[in-house]
């Protein structure tokens, strides 16, 4: 009997989810154009039950943890506002819930921290520099760029 189980998973390190385990034949390159995380998400999802309609009336759910707690609950809202007569059966309209652990919910600024404002936003540009997602060069601009900003 074919596994019908299948798991995409969102990385918080990475800006599209992942399709795991390897599917054959895989599906063509899905464009992403620079849209809010959640739309980005939604039209993966919405692409990849196109390419494999045998998966999309199984029970739909996500699951997730850390930024997940963002990423997540904004994702089932924007399937959820898209949701028709015609859709609500298949996935990933049908999307029944979702499992949230050691999650973050985000703040004003969205960085999982208990800030907001400037120390949100110093928060969220130390975490992308250290983490190697922005050079030294594009930092230290932003910094200075910055400089004199009420801290609180």
């Amino acid at each position: 009997m074919r596994n019908r189980n299948v798991a995409l998973v969102a990385s918080h390190r990475l800006s599209s989810p992942l399709v795991a385990p390897p599917l054959s034949p895989p599906a063509p390159p899905v464009v992403l154009r620079p849209l809010p995380q959640s739309l980005t998400s939604y039209n993966v999802f919405v692409e990849f039950f196109k390419h494999y309609p045998e998966l999309a009336g199984n029970d739909f759910y996500f699951s997730g943890e850390s930024y997940a707690g963002v990423l997540v609950p904004t994702l089932t809202a924007q399937l959820l506002s898209k949701r028709t007569d015609a859709n609500k059966a298949i996935a990933p309209w049908s999307v029944k819930g979702f499992a949230l652990g050691n999650d973050c919910p985000g703040n004003r600024v969205f960085t999982c921290t208990p800030y907001s404002g400037w120390i949100g936003t110093q928060v969220a540009l130390d975490f992308r520099f250290r983490h190697g997602m922005i050079s030294e060069a594009l930092y230290a601009e932003i910094n200075t760029a910055c400089e004199g900003q009420v801290r609180g």
